[in-house]
């Protein structure tokens, strides 16, 4: 162990030259690697803030030169040291792979870094498997870049472009009362629906997650923290087939409703839907697998059931462990471009009168309210009762209106109706 820790990190003091010197000697190569390279990608302080200060005037539109370099980093680099760079490299033509060969030597210290970050942990005595979890959902993070505001501009005409002639594919709810109102569930988004016991947050994700698999054919990867899987399998079934849920897990069907229970089950195997029914999941669980589903079937919605069941991380207070778990998956929302639905228990209501749902009723709702995109409460009034009445609250939307909508919702078969 000791002779790996005292060796000097993998770098490649010659491709960091390369890649400066060609840059200085023809500055219009820097846009060949602005989109590739980022100042991490340097092993060496030095070069680390050549690159860094090269970026800066290029976003200022100042022409690189040595002069321009000089004068921006000031004493930290000698002049000397930028014509030794300028004179190492006589063409450009190799600044693509040398900058290949800085991003793999990245890569590799950063799996050494987080490795020995393990070995630490498992020393100090944290769960095995949390830090297995940790490393399978960062170890191979890629070094991430910041983009010019030129970019981002672009980026954002050709994002509302793309809605406008409708080429950007949203997730539906599949309730079209909600769906005038969030116009869909949008990429890199964090939606929150909240509501208290029986009143209605799971049947919505399962109704908006199987909208999602039958109509959009969109993948989904369901983080059920609850339920079984096979109950959750059943949900889905007399949702699709509409009939009665208990009837149906209990055996007691007439043969024309089970006549449509096998029709359905001839075409639902192959929906892209995928369930974990593992208990206290961590944030690093649900990253690790989200981001292989997404490389390996793309999917295109993450649904977490619920937030109070995950594995809290460590910290001073219980709200800023729930903070870290809203804000990763926010952040993994980001990463993989993609909604997440984040299930949340409310406060408990000490009236027990069943009062309408606010947002200052979000347990932690301090965290909670501030990541999410999207707040959306689920509250069916008169459920004591048996009431079929239900009301869906947006009462947060970052980028749009909020509102309700009043809705049935059909307790056989666990979805919420329209009309």
């Amino acid at each position: 162990m000791d002779s790996i820790v005292n060796k000097a990190l993998p770098h490649s003091d010659e491709a960091e030259i390369a890649v400066l010197g060609a840059i200085l000697r023809e500055p219009a190569c820097l846009v060949e690697v602005i989109d590739e390279l980022t100042p991490e990608h340097f092993y060496n302080s030095m070069r680390k803030h050549i690159y860094e200060t090269m970026l800066e005037l290029e976003m200022e539109g100042v022409e690189i030169s040595l002069v321009t370099v000089k004068d921006e980093v000031k004493d930290d680099v000698g002049l000397s040291d930028l014509v030794d760079l300028q004179e190492s490299v006589f063409t450009s033509a190799k600044i693509l792979s040398d900058a290949n060969i800085l991003k793999e030597k990245c890569f590799a210290r950063r799996i050494i870094t987080n490795a020995h970050k393990a070995v630490k942990d498992v020393y100090a005595g944290e769960d095995v498997q949390e830090i297995m979890d940790r490393l399978s959902g960062t170890a191979l993070d890629s070094v991430q870049k910041d983009a010019t505001w030129a970019s981002i501009l672009h980026e954002s005409f050709d994002e509302i472009d793309a809605r406008r002639e409708g080429r950007v594919s949203l997730i539906k709810s599949g309730i079209y009362k909600l769906d005038d109102i969030l116009g869909g569930f949008a990429p890199g988004k964090l939606i929150v629906i909240g509501g208290r016991t029986s009143q209605g947050k799971t049947a919505l994700m399962c109704q908006i997650a199987l909208n999602a698999v039958s109509r959009l054919k969109k993948g989904v990867a369901l983080f059920e923290l609850e339920m079984t899987s096979t109950e959750l399998a059943c949900r889905f079934v007399a949702m699709e087939a509409r009939v009665n849920l208990y009837k149906y897990m209990t055996g007691g069907l007439s043969a024309e409703e089970y006549s449509e229970v096998s029709k359905v089950m001839s075409s639902m195997p192959s929906m892209p839907l995928h369930i974990f029914d593992r208990p206290r999941v961590s944030l690093e669980y649900v990253r690790a697998k989200a981001k292989r589903l997404k490389a390996r079937y793309d999917i295109g919605l993450i649904c977490v059931d619920y937030l109070q069941l995950m594995l809290m991380p460590r910290a001073e207070r219980h709200d800023l462990s729930v903070g870290v778990i809203t804000g990763g998956l926010k952040s993994l929302a980001k990463e993989l471009s993609i909604p997440v639905i984040l299930l949340s228990q409310l406060s408990r209501d000490e009236t027990k009168t069943n009062r309408r749902p606010t947002l200052s009723d979000l347990r932690n709702s301090g965290c909670i309210e501030q990541d999410a995109d999207v707040v959306i409460f689920t509250w069916l009034p008169d459920v004591v009762n048996g009431a079929n009445k239900a009301t869906l609250i947006v009462a947060k939307h970052r980028n749009g209106p909020t509102g309700e909508i009043d809705l049935k919702f059909n307790r056989q078969q666990v979805i919420f109706e329209e009309g």
